[in-house]
């Protein structure tokens, strides 16, 4: 267990934001065909089960992105649009546009639990916020959003919208935001009061569908058409709209490389956005994909995005957009997006998606209570590490003479956030944690970790350590 300590100017320098300078070059990594029925809507990923749960519409098809072998599936949700996640409790909820209901699965199990009917028309969008413990979904055909205790399963209120609602972003704070696709607008609802509380007009973003949030920096992603806009989630100001492809029906942001993502159905193109400043957004890249994959969800600990879609046939005769396009039967498929190689090598660990992987679960070794913790400090630390620790320089001795001594009062320790930055051969780890100290008091901290690629280790040259009198 690490020992928490000072220096936080060095951790605000590079908290500013999670940047990364290697070259952005996501592509495929791999096809599954999935097959079986139903059209598709939004995708949503579990990271702590590492499965993806795909709408289908008349049921939700639980896949494991890895290797394409589907784990499950929750029928009876008639026309469902979106999943939502609630891995505290133990739930997950699907909006069933058809009957206007929401059903409730076990997690675990995915199992029915309940079926709760919302009184509303078409419940599309649906987002559970962890800080009310409340599932809201978004109803375009009546116009407002349902609001349910997760707890209790109870619908608790209903909000009037003004207009069509799309999909939903929340903060973690208990703040949810969706987009309003026929008025061009976003609106901000507080999910404890279930009061909206601001709308944010777009301007020229017009008719918004997908959507999603970097809650650190404050700014929602909204897919508009043929642009991404980027908005501050307090003040409601448009501070960017980025080229597009056609089609865009879904929007991603990954926190540890400050990457936004478009999935651009129409033109098949997948439009990748870096947020070099919170009002600065360049274009990173723009990745073929395959016509009709429109909706998409992020693995948040590889950066892995996952997008469907299926073989399509053109109708000549079509009136509108919508009657355009067949499906062949059967040829429902899974498309993997990875990024690409940190550096050219032979070994898997050179591999971005690897080295991240490896890097975050190592730092989540070494905050919690780890009985292996002297092992693990001899191999991820560099021999001429340097370590800030309350105001003291000290090395990779003296790590392991701390690791030897073990977690002193410390019964818990837990990591509540983690990010990193890659800059090329070297990354940047910074997050924060919780410890439970015998007796009940509570300890907060927030480090950062240098790592450095060199002779085909990741390993950590230089480290800071802030202990804080709150969570973060």
């Amino acid at each position: 267990m690490r020992q928490l300590v000072a220096l936080a100017a060095l951790l605000a320098t590079v908290n500013l934001l999670a940047v990364t300078t290697a070259p952005v070059n996501y592509h495929l990594e791999k096809t599954y065909v999935l097959g079986g029925s139903g059209g598709w809507d939004y995708l949503t990923y579990d990271a702590a089960s590492k499965r993806l749960f795909i709408s289908r519409g008349s049921h939700v098809m639980i896949v494991d992105p890895q290797t394409g072998t589907t784990l499950g599936d929750i029928p009876n949700t008639p026309g469902v649009h979106g999943i939502a996640l609630a891995p505290e409790l133990g739930k997950g909820f699907t909006s069933n546009g058809a009957d206007g209901s929401v059903t409730v699965f076990d997690l675990s199990t995915l199992t029915t639990i309940a079926t709760i009917q919302t009184g509303a028309k078409n419940p599309d969008g649906i987002a559970y916020d962890p800080a009310s413990s409340r599932v809201f979904t978004f109803n375009g055909g009546s116009n407002d959003a349902t609001v349910i205790d997760a707890r209790t399963n109870a619908v608790v209120a209903t909000i009037p919208l003004g207009g069509r609602p799309e999909f939903p972003a929340v903060d973690g704070r208990g703040m949810v935001y969706d987009n309003v696709e026929s008025t061009s607008e976003i609106v901000a609802i507080d999910a404890r009061s279930a009061k909206l509380v601001a709308r944010f007009a777009l301007g020229s973003c017009t008719h918004p569908s997908g959507l999603s949030i970097d809650a650190e920096h404050r700014r929602l992603f909204t897919a508009c058409t043929g642009r991404m806009g980027v908005v501050d989630a307090d003040s409601g100001k448009l501070v960017a709209a980025i080229p597009t492809g056609a089609g865009t029906d879904a929007t991603r942001y990954d926190p540890a490389t400050g990457l936004a993502f478009a999935s651009n159905g129409r033109d098949a193109t997948l439009t990748i956005v870096h947020e070099d400043a919170p009002d600065h957004f360049t274009t990173a890249q723009n990745v073929q994909t395959v016509l009709g994959a429109r909706t998409m969800a992020l693995d948040p600990q590889t950066g892995d995005l996952f997008l469907v879609t299926a073989k399509l046939i053109e109708n000549p005769q079509a009136t509108s957009y919508r009657d355009r396009y067949t499906a062949v039967p059967g040829s429902f498929e899974l498309l993997v997006y990875a990024p690409g190689l940190a550096r050219s090598g032979t070994t898997d660990i050179h591999s971005l998606a690897a080295a991240r992987a490896y890097i975050l679960q190592s730092e989540r070794e070494w905050v919690a209570t780890n009985p292996e913790e002297v092992a693990l400090v001899k191999r991820i630390v560099a021999g001429h590490y340097v370590w800030i620790d309350d105001g003291k320089v000290s090395d990779k001795a003296g790590a392991l003479r701390d690791a030897a001594t073990g977690p002193g009062d410390v019964v818990v320790e837990r990591v509540d956030s983690l990010n990193i930055c890659f800059f090329g051969d070297t990354a940047i780890v910074h997050g924060a944690s919780t410890s439970v100290h015998k007796g009940g008091r509570l300890g907060h901290a927030v480090f950062v970790d240098t790592w450095v690629l060199q002779e085909g280790r990741w390993q950590i040259v230089a480290s800071a350590d802030v202990s804080v009198p709150h969570k973060i």
